[in-house]
């Protein structure tokens, strides 16, 4: 397991291939604690239907967590 640059050293990722959508969606949650694809779609400059799909990827994978009414946060096992 690994954290990526600029990332808390607590939070214990799964060795996947994450891009740099993963990254970006991570590094807001960081931040952010908990979001919208709405949201993070414009911060990072992607299209909604995109980042829903990556969010989706990582809900899968158990890194993150959906909260109800579109909302994601880090899954809180991983820290």
């Amino acid at each position: 397991m690994r954290s990526p640059p600029d990332m808390p050293e607590d939070l214990d990722l799964p060795d996947l291939d994450f891009n740099d959508a993963d990254w970006g969606i991570l590094h807001q949650l960081c931040e952010y604690h908990a979001d919208v694809p709405a949201n993070l779609a414009e911060r990072l400059d992607y299209d909604r239907t995109y980042i829903h799909h990556r969010l989706k990827r990582l809900t899968e994978h158990n890194i993150l967590e959906n909260r109800g009414n579109g909302v994601y946060q880090i899954n809180e096992d991983l820290y």
